[in-house]
């Protein structure tokens, strides 16, 4: 590219005697027009001298503005960065709890030590949990302005204290600080930052402000957080009766007013602006007479210039062509300055609006791309000549994104939309991929609408596009957990109507989640009553808030659905501080737990019972043998007693710890292996002992190989035999016989049978008599703890085999039990079906 460009020397050279070229009524006609500009020259004087005092608080005005704006912004950014700094920690935090390294984070230069003093957390008790300089961890800062104002309030915002930014004291501190939350938005406590407030004041010593100057962070209350200037001089000790608090409170956000201050009774223009999302507002003021001093001392520098403007015209006439020169050297060199002005402006404007932000300046006449310092220290320097057909844009960015960006460039720089806005990834310094978010548009085109010019912003958001993420896997994960509870979930909004339920509420109610979701409590209540059982209603939410509470904020109820199964449920109520939710009522199915409750209850009950009765037999002989004079048959007779009623409580309490062994080991504490069943039968009739006049029982078993163990199977055995004894009159025989194999369970299964001719059962008794504590015809003088065939059963089910019963009231009963045949032994075909036994 090159350009063509002359020299001030050969401007003179080319110029030829403009005196020589000019007739003389040209002249003439320069005199009259040199007199007619003098006497304009003297009108606008006079006019500019009545104007001026205008013109000079005019302008006082718009510096003072723009001072105050500068300032105001300034905080602002600076609110923003600590804020996305206490954010951060805060996440880190959450991450890593009591881990969180903070003086790790000042060296690696995450906490700035030039801007903050400390940086700390502190826990939901209020005590010091961590620090980032040194400071008596533990120490309890529960009654601090901060720690109350977050544990009172959850609206996610930062809090500047009352004594923010230092109170004006150049080493003074600003109390900045967050609200920490657990994952249910509960508190957690709070992280705070101190903040240096002579960064602030630093910042502006070199904008420097005349006539008594002065400016201040004030709060809506009036009161002076800090100075804004080091050569502050206290002139005005606080705001309280000056108009701007009313005014912002009435949805003003800046303004101007001229007030006089009381110490000296010196009349000030005063400007405020507030910053946003704050509670705070930027005022800055002047003296008034330092611009009257001004406008005096220019109206006798303008009479002066008179004077000597018409010297220099008389001059200027006289050498015309000197100043004409002169003159087109000037006009040069103002255009050259005010295409820097013009540039200096626009990137000064970015700068300010865009705060951290990477500045870029692309200019297409000449391939020129230039950038600020930040954009550099977040990203990989550019070439400074880029243009579409090198390639070098692309290298970049992502491949993934590199055409997308390109596409969506070239679209904005051929008009077709108003700015460019793009998220994609760009390579930083260390060669790392990072997710920026890039801004733009074209500020200066040709004449035939081509863009020579594009300015913009880039800001780096991998922090942010990585907390989006996390965010969507959270709500993921929750949504899954919410569909796959087993429990019944029902979420209602904060006017307390349905907002949501999950597929588990319409498996336990048989409900339709359309029928209830939009319904307030009494009628979501009423559709619920309408499934339970007569009597077994619903209590209802409100009385669910008012019922004592398990913890803080949950309480419970139970209710019972009609059917046949009546299935009971646990309703429990959690309340919530959270925006989108007021409450949650869950439904968990607690039928089984009910059942087994019961059960338990109504097995302590007889097994209570079982002992008491022999206990008291016991206690009575026992004290009426201490206190009476007994004969030595009464003695025997008495001790014979209590000797059998001992040994009735041991048999129950063996007969319950075999029932609890079973309950709790199942089958672990089983020893199977092939064992003949013939002889199983004839070592448990061999150690029985029939009673007295009574004949052993007859046996028919052949040989017959079963998985058992022998134990426990005698055991069974043993308690079968006995049984058809108990329940059998003296002359009835009992008999046990042989079941050959038979198909049952996809299994062969043999077994032998007990029969006896006795009382017999009938079918209300069969159902129940695997029942713990359950005696048939308890009216009998039969002895026993009615625990005897739930061994029976129990064991039986451990071996995987089975247990059954045919019995006729009054003609006896016959109790089969089948074991699993051993594999490695010949099975033998038999019947399908086990045959009826006949009773004699």
């Amino acid at each position: 590219m090159t350009s063509n460009t002359s020299t001030p020397t050969a401007l003179i050279a080319q110029a030829e005697p403009l005196g020589s070229r000019l007739p003389k009524r040209s002249v003439r006609l320069i005199w009259g027009s040199f007199v007619l500009a003098l006497v304009l020259l003297v009108g606008v004087c006079v006019v500019l001298v009545n104007q001026l005092g205008i013109g000079y608080a005019n302008l006082a005005s718009r510096i003072l503005g723009n001072q105050t704006t500068l300032r105001a912004h300034y905080i602002a950014s600076e609110a923003r960065m600590v804020n996305q700094l206490l954010g951060q920690i805060a996440l880190r935090y959450a991450a890593e709890g009591t881990r969180l390294d903070l003086p790790a984070l000042v060296q690696q230069g995450v906490i700035d030590p030039n801007i903050f003093a400390k940086v700390q957390i502190v826990d939901a008790r209020g005590e010091l949990l961590l620090s980032s300089g040194e400071a008596p961890l533990g120490l309890n800062l529960s009654n601090t302005y901060a720690f109350r104002s977050h544990q009172a309030t959850n609206n996610g915002r930062m809090l500047i204290e009352a004594t923010a930014f230092g109170g004006g004291h150049p080493q003074d501190f600003a109390g900045f600080s967050l609200r920490l939350n657990k994952p249910d938005g509960q508190f957690a406590g709070v992280v705070l930052a101190s903040f240096k407030a002579n960064h602030i004041s630093q910042t502006f010593d070199e904008v420097q402000m005349r006539f008594d100057g002065i400016s201040h962070l004030v709060g809506l209350d009036g009161e002076i957080r800090t100075s804004l200037l080091d050569q502050d001089h206290r002139l005005i000790k606080d705001y309280k009766e000056h108009p701007f608090p009313a005014l912002i409170s009435q949805g003003a956000t800046h303004g101007s007013y001229e007030s006089a201050l009381a110490n000296d009774g010196i009349k000030r223009l005063f400007l405020y602006r507030k910053i946003p999302d704050t509670d705070f507002v930027v005022v800055t003021s002047v003296a008034a007479r330092g611009w009257d001093g001004m406008l005096f001392s220019t109206r006798q520098l303008l009479l002066a210039s008179i004077a000597v403007l018409l010297a220099a015209l008389l001059i200027l006439f006289l050498n015309f062509r000197g100043h004409a020169i002169r003159l087109n050297q000037a006009l040069a060199q103002k255009d050259q300055l005010a295409e820097q002005l013009k540039s200096s402006e626009e990137r000064l404007s970015l700068a300010v609006m865009s705060g951290r932000l990477g500045v870029w300046d692309w200019r297409l006449r000449d391939e020129q791309f230039r950038t600020n310092e930040l954009f550099t220290t977040l990203f990989r320097a550019w070439p400074q000549e880029i243009d579409f057909q090198s390639g070098v844009l692309q290298e970049q960015l992502h491949p993934q994104d590199a055409v997308q960006f390109i596409a969506s460039l070239r679209r904005h720089m051929r008009g077709e939309t108003s700015d460019f806005l793009n998220e994609c990834r760009l390579r930083d310094p260390a060669g790392e991929w990072k997710w920026a978010l890039v801004i733009g548009r074209v500020t200066e085109r040709g004449a035939d609408g081509g863009p020579l010019r594009l300015s913009g912003t880039v800001m780096d958001i991998t922090e942010q596009r990585t907390l989006e993420t996390r965010i969507k896997d959270h709500a993921n994960q929750l949504d899954t957990i919410f569909s796959l509870s087993q429990d019944a979930l029902v979420v209602f909004d904060q006017n307390r109507l349905v907002k949501l339920v999950n597929p588990a509420f319409k498996r336990l109610t048989k409900l339709e989640p359309d029928l209830v979701l939009g319904l307030n409590e009494t009628q979501f209540t009423h559709t619920l009553n309408e499934v339970c059982a007569p009597g077994q209603y619903f209590c209802g939410l409100p009385a669910l808030r008012t019922s004592t509470p398990l913890t803080a904020n949950r309480a419970r109820h139970t209710l019972v659905l009609a059917g046949p199964l009546a299935k009971v449920l646990l309703t429990t109520l959690t309340t919530s501080n959270s925006s989108s939710v007021s409450q949650i009522l869950s439904l968990r199915d607690v039928s089984h737990e009910s059942l087994i409750e019961k059960l338990k209850s109504e097995f302590l009950s007889t097994a209570a019972h079982e002992i008491r009765s022999p206990m008291a037999s016991i206690l009575g002989f026992a004290e009426l043998m201490n206190q009476t004079e007994l004969s030595a048959t009464e003695r025997c007779e008495y001790s014979g007693i209590i000797l059998s009623q001992a040994y009735r409580i041991k048999g129950l309490l063996d007969e319950l710890l075999d029932l609890a062994r079973i309950d709790a080991g199942g089958d672990q504490h089983f020893a199977f292996e092939p064992f003949d069943l013939r002889e199983l039968v004839q070592t448990v009739v061999t150690e029985f002992m029939p009673p007295d006049g009574r004949p052993a029982p007859s046996v028919d078993v052949p040989s017959q190989l079963c998985r058992i163990d022998f134990d426990k199977a005698a055991q069974a055995l043993l308690n079968v035999i006995s049984n058809a004894y108990k329940y059998s009159g003296k002359n009835s025989p009992v008999k046990i016989h042989y079941v050959p194999p038979v198909a049952s369970n996809n299994m062969e299964m043999a077994g032998i049978t007990v029969q006896d001719s006795g009382i017999g059962m009938s079918q209300a008794e069969q159902q129940r008599v695997f029942e713990r504590f359950y005696r048939v015809n308890q009216k009998t003088s039969v002895a026993g703890s009615g625990l005897g065939m739930a061994i029976v059963k129990e064991i039986m089910l451990l071996h995987g085999g089975e247990v059954i019963i045919n019995s006729v009231f009054g003609q006896g009963t016959a109790v089969t039990l089948m074991f699993p045949i051993n594999k490695s032994a010949p099975i033998e075909a038999g019947p399908a079906l086990l045959a009826e036994p006949q009773f004699i």
